[in-house]
């Protein structure tokens, strides 16, 4: 039995790489064409949201299907999307590299008919950002590649990151305010603000300024900036105690602890006391002209109708006359001590002492309370 021939090593090991090769390229084509499907799916799914008018759900869609598979009529479907969303800004900046795009894929088309769709994705590009330009105005942020280049700097649009690349196109940006910001390690922060108008360009150009790190030069010696000469030391006067102290305080003081502003306990107790004087004083009074009535009536003429009447109404009117005066002067008191309390409890400055009197009256058929005084 005549042994098997072996075959040569170069024969194995490019059997094994055709193997490798073929299996990589299955598998390849395998994702290709689920990847192919995927789009289509989510393309359809895409397409019955935007019909609907459901921007919400359509956009996102179409954004997952340019991701998979980045064709022109996706990315057209895409930007129509972002128009009826109302972000004009997004579908503008996707129609334009449409556009930019569609040299380069033409010239890779194999057949006639991907020539012409891809011309066509153009073509339709170019009508949009027509239809839409009128809606949104430009601006350019202009800002050197020394300074781009600084430690840390970022420049923002509306509080968003500005890419490097971005900086110095023009770019397409809604009506309104929008506020641009621009720092660097070391450098003072810029902010400006642009007021953009439909229809409109807009170029703004950003120089940083590096923060002061260098104190100011001394200014030379003039004899008017001299020093002046130190005065003479002078030893202040030693201190002696004091031979006696001040007498303590006598014990029929009283001090006023109540708090800054607010009326003493003492005034109010003063008040209310002069207060139901003044009342019991009021009293008498009304007595003292009801007695004063009645002797007018029964002893007219000074002649009284019966013996010892007359001794009766004088003592009547004798006492209700002194009872008014004491009431009212205690009431005057009272009411004098309140208003003193109010006032010192002020805290304003010194002033003079206000003075208040209370002088009760009386005549015929008439009484009442006079109120006088200094403030």
């Amino acid at each position: 039995m005549k042994p098997e021939p072996r075959r040569p090593t170069w024969f194995v090991a490019a059997t094994l790489l055709l193997g490798t090769a073929l299996a990589a390229g299955s598998a390849r084509a395998q994702a290709t064409g689920n990847d192919d499907a995927r789009a289509n799916a989510l393309f359809k799914e895409a397409r019955v949201a935007f019909d609907a008018g459901n921007y919400a759900t359509a956009c996102p869609k179409y954004e997952k299907v340019v991701q998979i598979k980045p064709g022109l009529g996706a990315r057209l479907a895409l930007g129509n999307c972002y128009r009826a969303r109302g972000d004009v800004v997004q579908a503008l900046e996707m129609y334009e590299a449409i556009i930019a795009d569609a040299p380069t894929l033409e010239a890779k088309a194999t057949t006639p008919k991907e020539k012409d769709n891809v011309k066509k994705r153009s073509a339709e590009a170019q009508q949009q950002i027509t239809e839409v330009e009128p809606t949104v105005g430009r601006l350019t942020i202009d800002v050197s590649a020394a300074q781009i280049a600084l430690q840390g700097f970022v420049l923002q649009l509306d509080g968003a990151p500005v890419p490097p690349e971005r900086i110095g196109k023009p770019r397409w940006i809604a009506p309104g305010t929008h506020r641009i910001e621009a720092l660097a390690t070391g450098f003072v922060t810029e902010r400006r603000e642009v007021e953009v108008k439909a229809k409109t360009t807009h170029t703004l150009q950003i120089q940083l300024t590096a923060e002061e790190t260098t104190k100011p030069e001394a200014k030379p010696s003039t004899p008017a900036d001299k020093p002046a000469p130190p005065l003479p030391e002078t030893k202040a006067p030693a201190l002696t105690a004091p031979s006696a102290l001040p007498p303590p305080a006598s014990p029929q003081q009283t001090v006023d602890t109540a708090a800054p502003g607010r009326t003493p306990m003492w005034a109010w107790v003063a008040g209310s006391l002069g207060a139901g004087a003044l009342v019991a004083g009021a009293i008498f009074a009304v007595k003292y002209v009801d007695t004063v009535d009645a002797a007018a009536a029964d002893c007219p003429d000074r002649t009284c109708k019966s013996p010892g009447l007359a001794d009766e109404y004088e003592a009547q009117w004798n006492r209700n006359a002194a009872m008014m005066g004491v009431f009212g002067g205690i009431g005057a008191v009272g009411i004098g001590v309140f208003v003193a309390g109010v006032i010192s409890a002020r805290g304003d400055a010194p002033r003079a002492a206000p003075a208040l009197g209370f002088t009760p009256w009386a005549g015929q058929r008439q009484s009442g309370i006079l109120v006088h005084g200094t403030f």
